[in-house]
């Protein structure tokens, strides 16, 4: 006769001898969250102290950590973002990717090291990234930076049909700046072609209004640039002083500044007899401001040089700007001699704009 005891017995003793290896994993695995806890701890200080500027600080809590020899992978992302050289960066990023890193942080090391070989202008491993983030990530949260990485290496292979494509594919985004962004590189495009330069004009115009910080400045460099390409002078330096206002320290600023600086007040010009014959009148531009108040001060500071100075409102875009304006003259020597006493004082660039 079979009997149910003879069955369980066996198992009840091998389970038995299990619950001290059980045991022993559980006070493994404890022992490893104990341990993790202080580090993880640990990198979300120091990524506080980064994103507050506090990099004196972030650097003491990274060496407060004694196991330098075996930095978990959100120290290496950390030291990543404090490391100023770029093969270092790279060294620290592509070390922590080698690690078991949390999706979100692994993620966002590929992004940085998309942006370390678009700036390094290494196309063949910006593609390997680009490929290995969209293997492991089809819906990841940095997937339209990829979508920009993709236009980026289109454009430098001279694919402009498929950057444009691309930039088509982002206008069908949720987000508004992500669409604007697509708009405005299709834009550009247009710029490029004599036969739809206008269109294009119209459209970096159109955006250069937008209240998107991320817009906004590169419409007016843009803009800017043109114009200076176009020899459209008073356009162009009235959208770089836009762009010095409202958007000090802006991506592109400086190289409109050395843009300007190279050019030639005289080229295709005559000294005065043409001025004379139509009127034209030239003037110092001294700066675009987006509050009256500041154009006033701007008016009450140039008082000194004894030339009459002149502030006009001016809408862009739905926007009010007022630009100040110093001088009238009749030719562009003149306006020329003021420039370059005003540069000198002021330890400013400015610009001359027919009136």
């Amino acid at each position: 006769m079979f009997d149910i005891r003879m069955l369980i017995k066996p198992n009840l003793t091998g389970l038995l001898c299990l619950l001290p290896l059980v045991g022993l994993l559980w006070v493994i695995a404890y022992a490893q969250i104990a341990q993790a806890q202080p580090k993880r701890a640990l990198i979300e200080k120091i990524s506080r102290h980064i994103d507050s500027g506090e990099l004196k600080e972030a650097r003491e809590a990274l060496s407060s950590n004694v196991d330098v020899g075996h930095r978990s992978p959100g120290e290496l992302i950390q030291m990543a973002r404090l490391e100023s050289r770029g093969e270092r960066v790279h060294k620290y990023l592509t070390s922590a990717l080698t690690n078991t890193v949390y999706p979100r942080d692994r993620e966002r090391i590929y992004l940085k090291l998309g942006r370390f070989h678009q700036a390094g202008g290494n196309l063949a491993s910006l593609q390997t990234v680009i490929d290995d983030y969209q293997r492991e990530f089809r819906q990841g949260e940095f997937r339209t930076d990829f979508a920009r990485f993709e236009i980026y290496l289109a454009e430098r292979n001279n694919d402009f049909e498929l950057a444009r494509s691309l930039s088509r594919s982002l206008e069908k985004s949720p987000s508004r700046v992500i669409r604007d962004w697509a708009r405005l590189n299709l834009a550009r495009y247009e710029l490029s072609s004599k036969k739809s330069s206008s269109s294009g004009r119209r459209s970096v115009l159109k955006l250069s209004g937008s209240s998107s910080n991320q817009i906004a400045p590169l419409a007016l460099y843009l803009l800017a640039r043109t114009d200076f390409v176009s020899r459209r002078f008073d356009e162009a330096a009235l959208n770089f002083n836009i762009l010095q206002e409202a958007y000090p320290g802006a991506v592109g600023t400086y190289d409109l500044v050395e843009f300007l600086s190279e050019l030639d007040p005289n080229e295709g010009g005559s000294s005065g007899e043409a001025e004379a014959l139509v009127g034209t009148r030239y003037s110092v531009q001294v700066g675009v401001f987006v509050e009256y108040q500041n154009a006033k001060n701007q008016r009450k500071k140039l008082k000194p040089f004894g030339k009459p100075v002149e502030i006009v409102r001016k809408t862009i875009s739905g926007k009010k700007y007022y630009a100040v304006y110093i001088g009238s003259f009749s030719t562009i020597e003149a306006a020329q001699a003021l420039k370059v006493n005003l540069e000198r004082s002021e330890r400013e660039l400015f610009t001359i704009v027919l009136r």
